[in-house]
């Protein structure tokens, strides 16, 4: 039972994507304008705008932890009198490096013409909710 609650934590934490999806998400955003990006991923972590082809970044790296609860009783609810009385058992507690990096490049005309990411799906996987379907 834990391990599917893990997986379920864990699917969560992935933003439900997989490079695949993530890589169509991306694909996606050729051709069109930076402010598009900005708009749906935040403002960039950094940029590059002195050239041309111009650059522009976004990057989490933090650790994130979840805790699972003990399973609940065949009622599916916790016994109150247990709870009340601290004689339940401890949650167990996992956590999870979450890594993204995300590089677009756009011409001089503020259009989006290449894109690179950090291939982690787990970390980038809340760029991808915000990115959704086009």
């Amino acid at each position: 039972m834990r391990i599917a609650i893990l997986a379920l934590v864990a699917a969560a934490l992935c933003g439900c994507t997989t490079q695949q999806g993530m890589d169509a998400r991306f694909e996606g955003l050729v051709g069109k304008p930076v402010k598009f990006a900005i708009d749906r991923l935040g403002p960039p972590t950094g940029s590059d705008e002195t050239g041309v082809p111009r650059s522009y970044f976004w990057a989490v790296n933090h650790d994130e932890t979840f805790s699972t609860a003990e399973p609940p009783n065949r009622f599916g609810i916790n016994d109150p009198v247990a709870v009340s009385e601290g004689n339940t058992r401890p949650a167990r507690t996992t956590t999870y490096h979450v890594q993204c990096w995300i590089r677009i490049e756009a011409g001089a005309d503020g259009t989006i013409t290449a894109y690179d990411w950090s291939k982690n799906a787990a970390g980038c996987g809340r760029f991808a909710a915000r990115l959704g379907l086009f």
